[in-house]
C-alpha cells in the first residue's frame, strides 16, 4: 500500500495516494512495524501539506515524530524541522 501511495503521489493523484498511505499506516501499525508506520506517516503528511491541509499535516507529522523519537531514529530531526516550518507559516 505504501508503494501504491508513492506511485499515486507521483502521478499527481493525491486523493488515491492519501487512501493508500492511510491503509499502509493501519497495516503497519497492526503488524507492529513502527519504522514503516512512521515512514508512511511522514509521506502522508507531505501530501497533506502539499494540498494545503496544514492542520492534517501537522497532526500526521506529530504522530510520526512521536514514533521516530520513541525509536531514537535520526529522521526525527527532519520531521521536527517540517513542524517548525509549519509553525513559522502560522505566525506569518
Amino acid at each position: 500500500m505504501d508503494s501504491l501511495g508513492y506511485a499515486y503521489h507521483h502521478l499527481a493523484q493525491p486523493a488515491q495516494a492519501i487512501t493508500c498511505y492511510q491503509r499502509a499506516i493501519g497495516l503497519r501499525h497492526e503488524l507492529g512495524d513502527r519504522d514503516g508506520e512512521a515512514d508512511s506517516l511522514v509521506k502522508l503528511g507531505d501530501i497533506q501539506y502539499g494540498a494545503a491541509d496544514h492542520d492534517a499535516a501537522r497532526h500526521t507529522w506529530q504522530t510520526a515524530l512521536s514514533i521516530l523519537r520513541e525509536l531514537d531514529r535520526p529522521e526525527a530531526d527532519a520531521v521536527n524541522a517540517k513542524l517548525h516550518g509549519l509553525t513559522a507559516k502560522d505566525r506569518a
